[in-house]
Parts: C-alpha cells; structure tokens; sequence
C-alpha cells in the first residue's frame, strides 16, 4: 500500500496514535483520544544472526580460516 493511516498502541508510552504513510514512508504521528487495545505500533524486530553461509557452518567446532574466506568470497 503506497498510503495510508492506522490507529493503535505506541509501543513505549502506551499512548493511542495515528500513524499516517505516504510513498513508503511515515508522514505524520500524532495523538489521538482513543484506540483498539488489540493494536500496537512497534519498530520492526529483525534477526541479523547468521548461522553459515556457502555451506560453510559457522557454529562448528573446527571452522577455519579458510572456510570464513570462502563464504565471505561467495
């Protein structure tokens, strides 16, 4: 959806807002007096942890440099 708006939850002051978009991006919070329980505004959670890569298991006992190179090379 290229705009639009929600009201819900800010996830830290528990306050109700309205979140407005427009192309993407965040245009507009604001306050408002009232919003559904159920919804939370949040930023994104997002797991960056990488366990291997090319075939090349980071988690193991024996990992080489080598191995590193290979998988940063591919």
């Amino acid at each position: 959806m290229n705009h639009g708006e929600i009201i819900a939850r800010h996830y830290a002051t528990r306050q109700p807002v309205r979140l407005c978009w427009e192309a993407g991006t965040i245009s507009m919070i604001e306050v408002v007096q009232d919003a559904p329980q159920a919804l939370w505004i949040a930023p994104p959670l997002i797991d960056l942890q990488i366990n291997g890569y090319a075939g090349i298991d980071f988690q193991q006992d024996n990992l080489t440099r080598e191995d590193l190179l290979l998988a940063a090379r591919h």
